[in-house]
């Protein structure tokens, strides 16, 4: 007679089991579906850094074969020495008769007529596939333009389009003053962008454990209502069943 009572009790038991944990079972299978879906790692290329995900872990795969692993934290600027060293590099390799300022020079920069045809007279202070940095007289903040608004540089004698600097840049030939700033256990590194050959980005798989977390709240607020909703049954001996 206490088997048919045990069975009773252990089905009794699932069924309120399953009654009150429904969506915690729906949203881990949910979450390990879509963790399942997902690939392992994403690989971005230089241009699209931009979408690279803040605390996630990378490796990155530099132009002269060496990686750095650690985690993303931001992008950055190159140390202002370094950068001037790559960049005087670069004039010095320049076939005879091609100009370009040095860091430091006094440039003037007009804008194209998306932008208002405007004038931005200081000092060059780097560049970047995106912008060109100048130190304006009597500003504290360097000024940030955006390269696709530079119709002209001019230098002394020297004029520059704005579609030659961009298309430099893009092909790698400037060098650009952006970088990766990653950690690890040896600490901050700044990568420049210019050294990137790609990037590997971990893919984080929490969906499994985000869909149990959802589930078990639900099922805890459905189970509060249904608590508050229904007074228990009570018996009584004597007469019999109550409510």
């Amino acid at each position: 007679m206490q088997k048919p009572k045990l069975l009773l009790a252990v089905l009794l038991a699932a069924s309120a089991w399953l009654q009150f944990s429904g969506c915690s079972v729906t949203g881990l299978i949910i979450g390990a579906v879509s963790d399942d879906a997902k690939p392992d790692e994403y690989t971005f290329s230089p241009s699209g850094l931009d979408s690279l995900e803040q605390g996630s872990t990378v490796e990155v795969l530099r132009i002269d074969s060496s990686t750095i692993s650690g985690h993303y934290e931001r992008k950055g600027i190159v140390p202002p020495e370094e950068y001037r060293m790559r960049y005087e590099e670069f004039l010095h390799s320049l076939p005879v008769g091609t100009s370009l300022p040095v860091l430091g020079d006094s440039v003037l920069i007009l804008t194209n007529e998306r932008y208002r045809h405007r004038t931005y007279r200081g000092r060059l202070l780097d560049f970047d596939k995106r912008v060109v940095r100048v130190h304006e007289t009597g500003r504290t903040a360097p000024t940030v333009l955006r390269m696709d608004a530079v119709d002209t540089l001019f230098h002394a004698t020297t004029v520059v389009a704005g579609d030659a600097l961009r298309y430099h840049l893009n092909n790698g030939d400037i060098p650009c003053a952006g970088a990766l700033v990653v950690t690890n256990e040896e600490g901050i590194k700044t990568i420049p962008v210019t050294d990137v050959l790609n990037v590997r980005q971990a893919v984080s798989k929490r969906g499994a454990l985000t869909g149990l977390l959802v589930g078990a709240a639900i099922d805890v607020m459905v189970a509060a209502i249904i608590a508050t909703t229904y007074e228990p049954m009570r018996f009584d001996m004597g007469t019999g069943m109550r409510w």
